[in-house]
């Protein structure tokens, strides 16, 4: 009789409901739990293609329809004693699948295999805070692999959004405090375990916990948490959006593009030495298409506002540019007009403030921030 061997869990709920398996020449297989009345759990299992199956799990394909539409007419039933160590006999069955034993419509995954476990294990012993990050793209079907561009792409998107995390976090605390805080490299995290599993990569803080034990990375990844909740409702996430404009939301729109583009899901789970439970946060490539739309749609979500106080060193009316030279810190800092502001009435090396709008762009090949400020009004003195 032909066996297959567990591969993953992909959804539980006080039992495996949902599990992965291959055969013993690499074939996949679907088992879905359908009686755990008896002395071994029963499972409804199909063959399954790589490419279908990445489908399930990356939230965009439906159970029920996978199961009725299968690639491979033959249709099997397993069981399991819950020691799922061992191999189970498949039992081939005729006919078509009874109704009653079909999942109900409108299953889609919305977990990635991720593990609790790890980040909490990881953040104890390594005595720092812990995010591991997970992405299923297309080449990862098959196996445990990913192109180069998009590997690139999904770091620097993760570094990014958390950098902006943390900084739209400070914005909380109040000025003596950001005085007295030492946030130098605060949000950056080292790459330090790859995993097997579509494509995992576990990260920990670059810098290590202070004197009473805190770790600043923790502020930037409550942040994330906040502002990935409410990845079902467009609306609802919108509102959280609208309280966090600038900067950290023109990084998590550059992430939703990233995902659209690279159709795959995204998900990550994090911790601290301290924390009694992991924290995390799940987007589905079929969420990220609504969510992506509903913050482009809303006018100023990635811009923040600026106020620059210094000498204007260059003025040209003709193509509404301008360069200031900061008081504060000495820099230079350029940029165009809004339309219908102008600054041909200035005096060059003349005192002014200058209130703009500024937008960060990334560049594709690098993915270095490049500022983009925009003159709404100027003030001399």
């Amino acid at each position: 009789m032909k066996t297959i061997h567990y591969k993953e869990t992909l959804f539980y709920y006080d039992c495996v409901q949902v599990f992965a398996a291959l055969d013993k020449i690499g074939g996949n297989y679907l088992c879905v739990l359908v009686d755990d009345n008896g002395d071994a759990d029963q499972y409804l299992t199909i063959g399954i293609s790589p490419e279908s199956l990445r489908a399930f799990k990356s939230g965009k394909a439906e159970l029920r329809d996978i199961i009725i539409n299968r690639e491979f007419q033959d249709w099997f039933t397993v069981e399991s004693s819950g020691d799922f160590s061992a191999d189970m006999n498949l039992e081939i069955k005729e006919g078509e699948i009874p109704k009653d034993l079909l999942p109900a419509e409108g299953f889609f995954l919305n977990a990635a295999p991720l593990n609790s476990e790890f980040v909490q294990t990881e953040a104890k012993a390594r005595n720092n805070v812990i995010i591991e990050v997970w992405i299923d793209p297309p080449e990862a079907a098959r196996e445990s692999k990913v192109h180069a561009n998009t590997l690139a792409g999904f770091l620097t998107c993760v570094q990014t959004l958390v950098k902006h995390s943390y900084n739209k976090a400070l914005a909380k605390l109040s000025p003596q405090a950001r005085k007295d805080l030492d946030g130098t490299d605060a949000h950056t995290i080292d790459a330090f375990a790859f995993a097997p599993g579509s494509f995992k990569v576990a990260f920990e803080a670059s810098k290590g916990p202070d004197l009473f034990g805190f770790i600043e990375l923790q502020r930037a990844l409550e942040k994330l948490d906040e502002i990935t909740d409410n990845a079902d409702s467009p609306a609802a996430a919108l509102e959280v959006m609208k309280n966090n404009k600038g900067h950290l939301v023109g990084a998590y729109i550059r992430l939703l593009d990233f995902l659209i583009k690279s159709d795959t899901a995204f998900a990550y789970k994090w911790s601290s030495p301290s924390a009694d439970k992991a924290h995390g946060r799940t987007i589905t490539a079929k969420q990220a298409i609504p969510l992506f739309d509903t913050f482009t749609k809303a006018a100023q979500l990635g811009i923040e506002n600026v106020e620059l106080h210094g000498f204007l060193r260059r003025a040209s009316s003709k193509n509404n540019t301008w360069l200031i030279e900061s008081v504060e810190d000495g820099k230079e800092y350029s940029g165009e007009c809004k339309e219908g502001v102008t600054v041909s009435h200035l005096t060059i090396d003349g005192i002014y403030r200058f209130k703009c709008e500024e937008r960060l762009e990334e560049q594709p090949a690098t993915g270095k921030e490049t500022r983009k400020l925009s003159l709404v009004s100027s003030q001399e003195g």
